[in-house]
């Protein structure tokens, strides 16, 4: 069985400015990205959240979730997108899938 492996790409806000939750949130979910299991977004095969996950977003900053009260009040200094490998799919597809992703959130 081959060993798993860990693709990340990391965005980092520009400037001291954090991102706050309502924007990113709404950002992420125009993106494809669904909350979920661990408190944190993932990219499904189909787009209403079923089936197996591509990648997965998590903050970069403690404690790696997204959990909040008020999205208003959540910010955070960059988030991490990542991937396993192997993984369901194609492999550069659902990584280019991600890279964009991450590309429009930025």
């Amino acid at each position: 069985e081959p060993e798993m492996q860990v693709i990340g790409l990391n965005v980092h806000c520009a400037g001291e400015e954090p991102f706050v939750g309502t924007a990113l949130f709404e950002s992420m979910q125009q993106n494809g990205l669904i909350y979920g299991e661990m408190d944190i977004f993932h990219r499904h095969v189909d787009l209403s959240g079923n089936g197996k996950v591509l990648f997965s977003v998590a903050n970069m900053m403690h404690p790696g979730t997204f959990e909040h009260a008020d999205p208003a009040e959540f910010t955070t200094k960059g988030i991490s997108f990542f991937m396993t490998l192997p993984c369901y799919g194609e492999a550069e597809q659902n990584f280019n899938l991600m890279l964009r992703t991450a590309q429009q959130i930025a």
